[in-house]
């Protein structure tokens, strides 16, 4: 497929036909201008046909095509970025819905944690007795809701601890 195009730029007029007369003049006078050109890259060179001010356009155009077919491939990439950031929120969301019930057991045990640390260095504060105490019932007691949350998403295994569980 060859193209051909004739391309003219004319001042516009308030006056319908006054313009359509115009264009109608200046493409009358550009058709005997029209010749072959050959454009593009030279690994696929394509013929077109035209007058003088064809060539920048039909440029245009076929650089145009060449950033469209670039976005595109952009857009699948970051479609495809979007996907693998989908399943990450969902990884994610799984994780924190199996964690969840852990969250109590953490936050007691970190803050036995900085109240021993306080008791230590003679900081003082309310409450520290209680929450060291509170913390470390915790942490050696064994919780039964934490041990199942743990076995469920395996990340302990009755048969190696089946000794260290502690079923009150």
């Amino acid at each position: 497929m060859v193209s051909a195009t004739i391309y003219c730029e004319i001042a516009g007029s308030p006056h319908l036909r006054t313009e359509l007369k115009m264009i109608q003049k200046v493409l009358s006078e550009a058709v005997p201008t029209i010749k072959r050109e050959t454009i593009g890259p030279y690994t696929s060179p394509q013929s077109i046909y035209g007058n003088e001010a064809r060539v920048s356009l039909l440029q245009s155009v076929l650089k145009t095509k060449s950033e469209v077919k670039q976005l595109r491939a952009e857009t699948r990439e970051l479609a495809r970025k979007l996907d693998q950031q989908a399943e990450e929120i969902k990884q994610l969301q799984k994780t924190k819905t199996l964690l969840q019930p852990l969250q109590g057991t953490a936050l007691a045990i970190r803050r036995r944690f900085f109240a021993t640390f306080r008791r230590v260095e003679h900081l003082g504060g309310s409450g520290l007795v209680s929450t060291i105490l509170g913390g470390n019932k915790v942490a050696h007691d064994g919780d039964v809701v934490t041990d199942i949350c743990l076995f469920r998403n395996g990340l302990i295994d009755y048969r190696k601890n089946r000794n260290n569980w502690a079923w009150r």
